[in-house]
């Protein structure tokens, strides 16, 4: 009887272990569970924000070629009437005119240069945002495997104890 008590007691003992590891296994797993959660949230907020970065920097692509496109215009402009102004067969008054749109149209053109770099320094700006939101999506799917690793962990240690 002796002896049989002392198992008893021994192995009552070792169910209580049993449970203590448990209770830690599920806790560990509770928590493991929540970063997990939390590295999911991250990964999505970061994904949202790189898919609403992506339009808005299509739209400063093109606005750049559109600018682009008018900083070439201008140019032909402003070459064609210097080319009409070189010619010896312009009356003064003609050329006063030719003058006159020339001058207009290197300060419209100086605008739409400087509307040019505008757009080329927004675009860049938005490359780096897509950048670093790049970046955040590669670590929150980082921080998700290793909440996922973690939680199969627990659950491993759970199915041991």
């Amino acid at each position: 009887i002796a002896s049989a008590k002392s198992y008893h007691e021994l192995a009552t003992s070792k169910i209580a272990d049993a449970k203590a590891v448990l209770s830690q296994a599920e806790d560990a797993l509770a928590m493991d569970s929540s970063r997990l959660k939390d590295a999911e949230d991250a990964f999505e907020r970061a994904k949202s924000d790189l898919s609403q970065q992506l339009p808005r920097e299509r739209n400063a692509a093109a606005k750049v070629l559109e600018v682009q496109e008018a900083v070439k215009a201008a140019h032909a402009k402003t070459s064609g009437l210097r080319a009409e102004l070189e010619s010896s067969d312009l009356s003064s008054w003609e050329r006063r005119e030719k003058e006159a749109s020339l001058y207009q149209l290197e300060a419209a053109s100086s605008s739409v240069k400087a509307d040019c770099r505008a757009a080329e320094l927004e675009a860049m700006g938005m490359a780096r945002k897509k950048a670093e939101l790049e970046t955040e999506v590669a670590a929150a799917k980082g921080r998700l495997l290793d909440a996922s690793k973690k939680v199969a962990e627990s659950k491993a240690g759970i199915r041991r104890a």
